[in-house]
C-alpha cells in the first residue's frame, strides 16, 4: 500500500484514527477508530453522510465510542505512545499489514 498516494484527507483520518487508538491503550487500530476520526473531521462529511441518508448520526457517534470504551486497554500501548511521522507509523498499520496491531 503506497500511503503517499491517499488523498490528504484520508491520511489525515488515518493519522487521526491511530493517534486516537494510541491514546486509548487500544494495541488494535479498528474500523471504529477509522470510524470517530471521520466522524470529528472538521467538515463533519460522515455524519453529513449519514444524516442526508437518513440516518441518526448522534446515534451512530454515541454507537462508535460505546465500542470503543468496551475495547481492551493496553498500558504498554499507551506508554509506547510516541510522536512519529504517519507515513513510517502507517506503513506497519493494519491497513498495510492486515493484522491489526499497531506500530
Amino acid at each position: 500500500m503506497d500511503f503517499e498516494r491517499y488523498t490528504e484527507r484520508a491520511r489525515n483520518a488515518v493519522q487521526s484514527a491511530q493517534t486516537s487508538a494510541l491514546a486509548a491503550g487500544h494495541p488494535q487500530l479498528t474500523p471504529e477508530h477509522i470510524l470517530k476520526a471521520l466522524f470529528n473531521d472538521r467538515d463533519r462529511l460522515a455524519l453529513n453522510l449519514i444524516r442526508a441518508a437518513g440516518g441518526d448520526p448522534d446515534l451512530a457517534q454515541a454507537n462508535v465510542e460505546k465500542l470503543l470504551a468496551e475495547r481492551p486497554v493496553s498500558l504498554f500501548t499507551r506508554s509506547r505512545m510516541r510522536s512519529r511521522s504517519c507515513p513510517r507509523s502507517c506503513e506497519s498499520s493494519p491497513l498495510s499489514q492486515g493484522n491489526g496491531e499497531l506500530a
